[in-house]
């Protein structure tokens, strides 16, 4: 926690419940769901994220909402010994099933941090930032996006990947089932708000060099940048 300080929290206390008590339940199933979601391409996909971050080994990195860990193996790779992975997250259970992966692997460059991942503020800019599968779960996350722009230093990386409806001819088929695979692991609070919002759009201008992608047939988006000198 040296590296940083707490700010103003951002997400409602009921949301929180709603987060620690839905992933509680639920983070032993949660690897095996992504495994499905992403038809087992997911260690794959993983390595295709970090490397739109163009990490360097000694490279400090913040994986905001960081789950079970899923993205850490690939970031590692990237970081090496001498770098700094930081992984924050709400969920005390998901935590557990990331610590696990780190006690796995004996990885000792790992920080993991149980807080509202928007409302800790880094005391030293870091080399890159990523959020995946959990940025439309915020109440605002344009918010979250500057924060995580904020604390990147000029030219280092940020990027976002989530799901969004298909915005492709064939959306009306793969929408429906998109929606009753993912909503169980929505909290009700947000659960409009996570398929209309678009972060991506916050992230561009914040951004040179910006970049968005579709995957998996366009239920996955990828967007990323390098931080703008000034913001």
């Amino acid at each position: 926690m040296s590296m940083f300080r707490r700010g103003e929290m951002t997400m409602p206390a009921s949301l929180q419940n709603q987060v620690r008590t839905l992933y509680g339940r639920r983070a032993r199933w949660y690897d095996t769901l992504i495994h499905g979601l992403t038809l087992g391409l997911e260690a794959r996909l993983r390595r295709r994220l970090v490397d739109r971050l163009a990490l360097r080994p000694g490279d400090t990195v913040l994986d905001l909402a960081c789950g079970t860990g899923l993205n850490f193996l690939a970031v590692e790779e990237a970081i090496g010994p001498t770098g700094r992975l930081v992984g924050v997250d709400l969920s005390p259970a998901m935590l557990a099933k990331a610590r696990e992966k780190v006690a796995a692997h004996r990885w000792a460059n790992v920080t993991l941090i149980e807080a509202d991942a928007a409302r800790l503020r880094p005391l030293e800019p870091l080399d890159a930032a990523l959020c995946t599968l959990a940025i439309g779960l915020v109440p605002d996350p344009d918010a979250v996006v500057q924060a995580m722009a904020g604390a990147v230093r000029p030219g280092g990386r940020v990027l976002l990947s989530d799901a969004h409806p298909v915005e492709r001819w064939y959306g009306p088929l793969l929408n429906p089932p998109l929606r009753w695979v993912s909503d169980p692991w929505i909290p009700s609070e947000v659960r409009d708000h996570y398929w209309t919002a678009r972060p991506w759009e916050a992230l561009e201008p914040l951004t040179d060099d910006f970049h968005r992608e579709e995957w998996l047939g366009g239920i996955l988006y990828v967007a990323w940048g390098r931080r703008r000198e000034t913001l």
